[in-house]
């Protein structure tokens, strides 16, 4: 990763570009829990400055909370509570030059690791491979099937992967070099974020918010 920030866009602007557009995210981080939270003080030598400069990279982990919103009505009208199914939760990562919001930043909301998009042939999922397990053209069929919505959610959120930002954001941020870790993506998002606005998920506001309240980020 780069020991420079090419752009100058801060952790601020962020928080307030997401207040301007997208103001239901701050509704939307009071269903997280922060949990862990891991600060470290990274060391570099500068070759073009000759000097020594220091980084910070802050790792954490939102787990979503269902029970205040999910509650689903049965036949006789009553509340049932329950939790999502699948349980699962996001790393945030954030890199600073200091930490305070103000600071120029790279950040990735959820897991460094490789999204699973509809249309990728390498995920296998058992019914399919059944079906055409003892089928001659099997192989040559199995690379025209997509993967449903709901697989593909599924295990992407077994994988810490956060499709919302990777569809709206991902794209964008690497543009503006404000992205930690790898661009997994190949064009703009015109349809999910057609006005390509620059803003923080829910997530992430929890996260920042987490880190304002226990002075880890100074205003």
């Amino acid at each position: 990763m780069s020991k420079r920030f090419p752009s100058d866009f801060t952790l601020k602007q962020l928080v307030q570009n997401t207040h301007a557009h997208f103001k239901n995210r701050f509704d939307y981080k009071l269903r997280d829990f922060v949990g862990v939270v891991k600060v470290k003080s990274i060391k570099f030598f500068e070759v073009k400055t000759g000097q020594f400069g220091r980084r910070y990279v802050i790792e954490t982990k939102s787990f979503p909370q269902y029970s205040p919103y999910f509650t689903p009505v049965d036949s006789r009208g009553r509340e049932r509570k329950k939790q999502k199914s699948l349980k699962h939760n996001y790393e945030i990562y954030i890199e600073l030059e200091s930490l305070s919001i103000n600071s120029r930043f790279r950040a990735r909301e959820g897991s460094l690791k490789k999204p699973v998009f509809s249309a990728s042939p390498k995920v296998k999922y058992r019914e399919m491979k059944k079906k055409l397990k003892n089928t001659k053209t099997g192989f040559w069929e199995w690379k025209k099937i997509k993967v449903p919505v709901g697989v593909e959610d599924d295990i992407n959120a077994k994988k810490g992967v956060n499709l919302d930002f990777v569809y709206r954001s991902m794209w964008l941020w690497y543009e503006e070099g404000i992205l930690y870790g790898k661009n997994y993506t190949n064009r703009p998002p015109n349809k999910t974020n057609p006005h390509g606005i620059k803003f923080a998920g829910k997530h992430m506001l929890a996260v920042i918010e987490y880190l304002m309240m226990k002075r880890i980020l100074k205003n």
